[in-house]
Parts: C-alpha cells; sequence; structure tokens
C-alpha cells in the first residue's frame, strides 16, 4: 500500500550523505518525510535503472558553515523521461552541536518541474535535551504537488531515562519527487520512553 524504503548503497551518493538529510526519521518504521533520498536518482519506481548522463557533487565546510551541493542529469528508460536532479544544502552551526539549515531540491524535465525548499534547526538547551523543528513547501507544474510539511521534536536522553516525542503534518498536496514521503493528510503526535536498568 505505501512506498518500500531501501537504503542507499551506491558510493557516489554514500560520501557525505549526512550534510543532505532532511526530514523526519521514523521511531520503529520507514521515514515518514524526507526531503531528499538519493535512491530517486537513477532508478524509476520498479528499481529499475535509469542511465546516469552526467553528475556532480560539492561537499564541505567554510567556517561554521557545512555546504552540499548535488546535480545529476539521467537519460530515458520506458518509465522515466530524461531529467535534471538538483539539490542545495546549507547548515550554520549554533553553540556546540546545534545547527539551522536550509534545502532546496529541483527536478525538472521537459513540460514538469517539482521543487521543493524548507528550513530545520537542531538546539541542545543542556547536554540531554535535543530540541528540533524543520518546516517544508513543494510545489509542482503541470501535475500539481503543492503543500507543506512541518514537524516539531524533542528528545531528552541520560544513562538512565530517555524519552521521545514529536508532532508531524504533512498537508495532501505535498509532493517531493526528490524525497520519501510515505503518506500525506497525516497530523499526528506520538513518542516514546524508556529506563534502562544497570
Amino acid at each position: 500500500r505505501f512506498s518500500l524504503f531501501f537504503p542507499e548503497k551506491r558510493e557516489f551518493f554514500l560520501e557525505n550523505a549526512g550534510i543532505f538529510e532532511f526530514g523526519a526519521r521514523g521511531f520503529f518504521e520507514p521515514p515518514p518525510f524526507l526531503l531528499f533520498f538519493s535512491r530517486r536518482i537513477g532508478l524509476d519506481d520498479d528499481e529499475n535503472e535509469v542511465p546516469v548522463v552526467a553528475g556532480g557533487r560539492l561537499t564541505g565546510r567554510a567556517g561554521s558553515q557545512t555546504v552540499g551541493f548535488l546535480d545529476v542529469y539521467t537519460g530515458r528508460n520506458d518509465l522515466e523521461a530524461p531529467a535534471n536532479y538538483a539539490v542545495g544544502r546549507m547548515k550554520r552551526d549554533v553553540g556546540k552541536s546545534g545547527y539551522v539549515g536550509a534545502i532546496v531540491t529541483d527536478k525538472r524535465r521537459k513540460d514538469f518541474s517539482n521543487t521543493a525548499a524548507g528550513v530545520d534547526a537542531s538546539f541542545w538547551p543542556t547536554g540531554s535535551l535535543n530540541l528540533t523543528a524543520f518546516v517544508a513547501r513543494t510545489q509542482t507544474t503541470g501535475e500539481g504537488g503543492d503543500g507543506n510539511a512541518a514537524r516539531i521534536g524533542a528528545e531528552y536522553s541520560t544513562d538512565r531515562v530517555g524519552a521521545r516525542v514529536q508532532w508531524l503534518r504533512i498537508e495532501p498536496g505535498t509532493d517531493a519527487q526528490m524525497g520519501f514521503i510515505t503518506r500525506t493528510d497525516i497530523n499526528r503526535f506520538g513518542g516514546d520512553t524508556r529506563v534502562s536498568a544497570r
């Protein structure tokens, strides 16, 4: 009923892949929302190979900024027309472990384009408490696909106890064609706790 989530195994996309991560990872499930998922490039919906004509990637750090840029042009197979895929990502360090960041993804082929953009942040008020949030929007020409997504989460973790909570909203029209969305039109709250005995 829902798309299956297979991890990336191609070396070109694995190197420094964490720079491009944006969205919500599932607690005990596939990710409900990722704005960028590299397996959308060079593979069609049936996991058949789409020929990659050319591509390039630039990642690194400049002072307190982490930047990443990826651009790939793919050819044609039975399901996919030639298309250009581009993603740009930037993070700026805040404090010792926090950051604020932004991302833009863009898929284009003849008479069609899908663009998604978002901002996110992660803060550590204490060494045990992490607060995270993001907001994103997708926009599509030719086939609809305009919508918003947002998440707020908190995680508290010590050696003995831990707790996580999150609120996630994905509007019905949200369509990130360079990402992974398990399902749209959801508004949910969830979390878990743990107690560790030594």
